[in-house]
């Protein structure tokens, strides 16, 4: 007899893949001229991607929720050279800020 709840046990679910969402990311190459490229593993669910400036400005934002695509990848080259902030949320509501160096 199952006793599971199916909204909890998904619930469950993405909170546990969600608990290693940091680790499962990779954002390269850091610093970045170009371009910054994001890959995650198939169980990780990203929604959007934004890079933000030092004040929390939104610089460029994609939505991946119909995206298949991996990995994505931002263009920087118009940037000026500093410290920006890639923030990575998931579906299920975590987020993550990794920060980004943009040289020239």
């Amino acid at each position: 007899m199952d006793h599971c709840q199916p909204c909890l046990c998904q619930e469950i679910v993405a909170a546990v893949q969600d608990i290693n969402m940091d680790q499962s990311i990779k954002i390269f190459p850091n610093p970045a001229s170009d371009r910054i490229y994001v890959s995650w593993s198939d169980y990780i669910r990203l929604s959007a991607v934004q890079l933000l400036s030092i004040d929390g400005r939104v610089l460029i934002e994609s939505d991946l929720r119909l995206s298949t695509m991996k990995p994505i990848h931002l263009n920087v080259n118009q940037l000026a050279k500093g410290l920006y902030f890639l923030k990575l949320k998931s579906k299920s509501g975590q987020a993550i800020t990794e920060p980004i160096a943009v040289i020239r």
